[in-house]
């Protein structure tokens, strides 16, 4: 009985760990999405925590992750070191520190602070997928530097990137004057296109000061070959609005490698 038990307990403890473990995976995964392909350094940051206490406790871990499928094996073979070396060091005295601080932290009051610290990365990650506060002012350099625009063209801009990584796709929100929308589509080798062929998805967009709106006098125009509903060919494709009541221009980009 005393067998069965300890084998029930030592299956109990690799299962937890290993569920750690891929939790500590997972976080370093979306800390690496996060940063790479939506280029949000505060969005990046929460995983990125979580990865960093698991590592510390671990330092193994992060040598296994810049292995080939790290990411994938790691909270295998770590958990397969973890539990031995933590049973030896708990044998030899050596985690009495932390054993008492773990005690500590079992009190209500470290629970409901867990809690809150979570609720608060959550409320982080809703606050960066709506873009709020706005994270980038301007203009999204290296998807408009071919076209030397002049920047008095486009007042109180600012961008949002969907994805970003061979392929990018951007969006911008600029107020421009209406002698000015022509200018633009000008210089981008747009054509006009009609209110009924407007994309829908343009108003549905994540930044919570995206409000792109479509009516009569909303003006639009495209390059060639965008396509709203796939990736498209390679290369460089927009699509623009323009809504004379408010000034506002809407611009989405897919720069395809």
């Amino acid at each position: 009985m005393v067998v069965k038990n300890r084998a029930l307990e030592t299956l109990i403890t690799y299962l937890c760990v290993l569920g750690f473990n891929i939790l500590v995976a997972f976080s370093c995964g979306m800390a690496f999405w996060a940063y790479i392909f939506k280029k949000d350094v505060v969005l990046a940051a929460v995983p990125a925590l979580v990865a960093v206490f698991g590592i510390v406790l671990q330092p193994w871990f992060g040598v296994l992750l810049v292995v080939p499928y790290g990411v994938f094996i790691a909270p295998v073979i770590a958990t397969l070191i973890t539990v031995p070396v933590y049973r030896y060091l708990n044998r030899n005295s050596y985690l009495e520190t932390q054993k008492h601080l773990y005690r500590r932290f079992l009190k209500p009051k470290f629970t409901i602070t867990i809690a809150l610290l979570i609720v608060l990365g959550l409320g982080i990650v809703y606050c960066r997928r709506i873009d709020f506060p706005p994270l980038h002012r301007g203009l999204p350099e290296r998807q408009l530097s071919r076209f030397k625009l002049d920047p008095s063209l486009l007042q109180d801009s600012r961008y949002y990137c969907l994805s970003s990584f061979l392929d990018s796709e951007w969006i911008v929100r600029a107020t421009v004057k209406r002698e000015d929308v022509d200018k633009l589509a000008a210089q981008f080798k747009m054509q006009p296109v009609q209110n009924k062929d407007i994309p829908a998805r343009i108003k549905n967009m994540p930044p919570y000061w995206w409000n792109a709106q479509i009516h009569k006098n909303t003006v639009g125009f495209a390059t060639e070959k965008f396509s709203a509903g796939s990736r498209g060919s390679d290369g460089w494709h927009a699509f623009m609005l323009w809504n004379e009541e408010d000034g506002h221009l809407y611009l989405w980009i897919k720069d395809n490698f």
